[in-house]
């Protein structure tokens, strides 16, 4: 905000705001074989398997966030036994795992949700399983940034000497970064008067464009 004519005096403070780190979705693979000789050696065929993921530990790491947890795992298989024909099993695999990160810093936020994505329990051998799973997890990372915010503010009237002492026309090479709002700012001009004396035909400026600025209350001959 500013004023071609007049001071623009603001009252301000300080406001926390969340800056996007990251945003993204990777997965972590298992492949474990267990021996589990409580299954006897009658078992034909594992019919569901089903499991769900516990993070038991996060830690900031070098290159991210590094996460220690459980994947919790049950399923159902059948017997040889016209008594019991079938059978269940709970058990846990452990797994670790490195969200990757860069420039993540203690004072960073983190939201980190998990699914199962895959999951196969296979016979392998007597009193043996397989197992083979695929862990989801979709994260969420935001930095704090404090910035200025404005409360108030007033217009207070220029004295005639400052205008006097501003340049009525200015040749400018513009800079990366540069923008027309902050140019227009500075010089006590506006967008539109700057574009249509460089004949711009949109707000984008390129480093190395030499602009020629005219004050706004300067009449040209």
């Amino acid at each position: 905000m500013y004023s071609l004519e007049q001071k623009c005096n603001f009252e301000t403070r300080d406001a926390v705001y969340e800056e996007l780190l990251l945003q993204n979705h990777s997965k972590c693979k298992i492949a474990e074989r267990i021996s589990l000789p409580e299954l006897g050696d009658d078992v034909l065929q594992i019919c569901h398997s089903d499991g769900t993921i516990q993070v038991d530990h996060t830690e900031l790491a070098e290159g991210g966030i590094r996460l220690e947890g459980i994947l919790h795992l049950s399923f159902l298989y059948l017997r040889a036994n016209d008594t019991q024909p079938f059978g269940s099993w709970q058990g846990m695999v452990p797994f670790s795992w490195l969200l990757e990160c860069q420039g993540m810093t203690e004072e960073a936020r983190c939201n980190i949700s998990r699914h199962v994505e895959q999951l196969s329990v296979n016979l392998a051998g007597n009193e043996a399983v397989e197992i083979k799973a695929v862990l989801a997890f979709d994260t969420l990372i935001r930095r704090p940034v404090t910035m200025q915010v404005i409360t108030g503010g007033e217009l207070v009237p220029v004295p005639e000497e400052e205008l006097a002492k501003q340049p009525g026309i200015v040749g400018y090479i513009v800079k990366n970064g540069d923008e027309l709002w902050t140019i227009a700012k500075k010089y006590h001009t506006t967008e539109e008067g700057i574009r249509m004396m460089n004949g711009l035909e949109s707000e984008r400026l390129k480093a190395g464009e030499k602009l020629l600025i005219f004050k706004e209350n300067v009449g040209i001959i």
